[in-house]
């Protein structure tokens, strides 16, 4: 209804999380893997834990030498896309990987995003030490995990990445706190408002 959606938005704003582990994501391992990405006009930062985005809204996160993580954003026609694309052929040194089966991927939202990320991390993402596009490894709750800053049209925004991680205990463990900052896990749709791209 009306009014939640205005206190979703509001929580967005301020301190949410939204789950998007069944959205697909593509990766990709391989010496050509830059070079294939780069062939369907996604660069690849060029170094391990960095990102970097594009103007249709993809983020591209490199995990390692010749490895890279491909956040899709929340449409239809990213998901068209991805799902019309020829995989790489076999003289192409490019593996695809995917993630999103026993993978987590939760988005984290708001100004008071850096304080829950402190108390569940140990890790300072204040925008002034950790800015956009910013990579690091974190652990939470015994499990490692990819921290990554990539704002959400000027809402200070980050995405938690995780693989072979027990979903329901993590989720728990985020969502539980962030009630008790007096945040809100959001429905991933609450986000599309907020992407350049509708």
């Amino acid at each position: 209804d009306h009014d939640r959606g205005e206190e979703d938005h509001e929580h967005v704003l301020d301190l949410a999380i939204a789950d998007l582990s069944p959205v697909a994501r593509p990766g990709f391992r391989g010496r050509d893997t830059a070079t294939w990405l780069n062939s369907l006009g996604f660069g690849m930062p060029p170094s391990a834990d960095q990102a970097q985005r594009h103007a249709d809204e993809h983020l591209v996160v490199t995990l390692g030498d010749h490895e890279a993580l491909i956040l899709p954003p929340l449409t239809d026609r990213a998901r068209d896309f991805w799902a019309s694309v020829a995989q790489p052929g076999p003289d192409i040194l490019c593996w695809p990987r995917r993630r999103r089966d026993g993978s987590l991927w939760f988005r984290l939202t708001g100004r008071r995003s850096p304080a829950l990320i402190r108390a569940v991390a140990d890790r300072d993402a204040g925008p002034a030490v950790f800015p956009d596009l910013a990579v690091a490894r974190i652990d939470i709750a015994d499990h490692r995990g990819l921290l990554v800053r990539d704002d959400l049209n000027g809402v200070l925004a980050f995405h938690l990445l995780f693989i072979r991680a027990p979903a329901s205990f993590l989720w728990m463990c985020l969502s539980n706190r962030i009630a008790d900052m007096d945040g809100a896990a959001v429905n991933p749709d609450v986000l599309r408002g907020f992407t350049r791209l509708i």
